[in-house]
């Protein structure tokens, strides 16, 4: 989208295996003068860091300033379902692909979310994949980058700016 991420000078922190969901990157954000906005997976897990992190806005902040939920699970279901699939399910070999089927038994949900976990496999695991996904969104342009993946990373940028 134009922006570089050493130029605005943010990090990604994952924050799903740290203790407190997410509140003490905030809290430790807040007590730094630094700048914070979270993204979280479209699930109920997401659902509950995001009022995690409403719980500790400020009188004067709206969570939607603070926070993104994403329209599905997770990010790898966001890029399925916007347009990736093909490139996604291009990874799985054919094999795999039937034993999805029989593994899926006709639940559409059960097999995309079949076939992301073995193209997740097939690339080495979650970094590697999300490494190909980059380069594969590089390749088509960023107009093919999810509407929610833009609103997080606009968000990002303001407040970077901030």
């Amino acid at each position: 989208m134009g922006y570089s991420q050493d130029e605005i000078s943010f990090s990604v922190l994952e924050i799903s295996q740290a203790i407190g969901k997410g509140e003490p990157f905030i809290k430790l954000a807040k007590a730094l003068g630094i700048q914070w906005y979270m993204m979280a997976d479209g699930d109920r897990v997401g659902s509950d860091y995001i009022g995690r992190a409403n719980d500790h806005l400020a009188d004067d902040e709206n969570i939607a300033n603070r926070a993104q939920k994403l329209s599905h699970p997770d990010v790898e279901h966001e890029f399925w379902h916007n347009g990736y699939d093909d490139f996604i399910s291009n990874m799985v070999d054919a094999a795999r692909k039937h034993t999805i089927e029989q593994q899926s038994a006709g639940n559409e949900n059960e097999k995309i979310k079949l076939l992301i976990k073995a193209a997740i496999k097939y690339a080495g695991g979650k970094p590697a994949f999300a490494h190909l996904l980059a380069e594969e969104v590089k390749r088509r342009g960023s107009d093919t980058i999810p509407q929610t993946i833009k609103t997080v990373i606009n968000r990002v940028v303001e407040l970077a700016e901030d």
